[in-house]
């Protein structure tokens, strides 16, 4: 499973490691993970060239957010490439409403939306005693 998570301006994007490893000790998964704060991306054109790159076979994109992901300064660029994606993609904000502007992305179910929007949220805690993964 490869695991793409981008961080704008919010939390560090690293912090989704020890959960990962959690869930490949309890699943037996094989987790590949690509973590990334956004001013990275906008400041070194070889990190946003592989972040491209690994997006297309990646199975889940996150990118969280404080605000709005557009504070990513190529986030409008990177959009194209999110829509053409094989893989689940994820805007977590803080504000609800963004969550939903960019719902669109994610081309799972809703329940799958909400479960992995409350993993996120929790910062990679189960929810309800269920790992969404599992």
């Amino acid at each position: 499973m490869k695991i793409v998570n981008i961080s704008v301006n919010s939390t560090d994007p690293k912090m989704i490691i020890p959960p990962a490893r959690e869930l490949e000790d309890e699943f037996g998964l094989e987790i590949e993970l690509f973590c990334w704060d956004s001013s990275e991306l906008d400041d070194d054109l070889l990190k946003y060239q592989e972040l491209v790159r690994v997006t297309k076979d990646a199975d889940l994109i996150l990118i969280r957010c404080m605000a709005d992901p557009t504070r990513f300064n190529r986030f409008d660029k990177y959009e194209n490439h999110l829509k053409e994606a094989k893989g689940l993609v994820l805007v977590y904000s803080g504000n609800a409403d963004v969550k939903f502007v960019y719902r669109n992305l994610f081309s799972g179910s809703d329940e799958e939306f909400i479960e992995l929007g409350k993993y996120v949220g929790y910062r990679g805690s189960k929810t309800n005693g269920v790992c969404c993964f599992g």
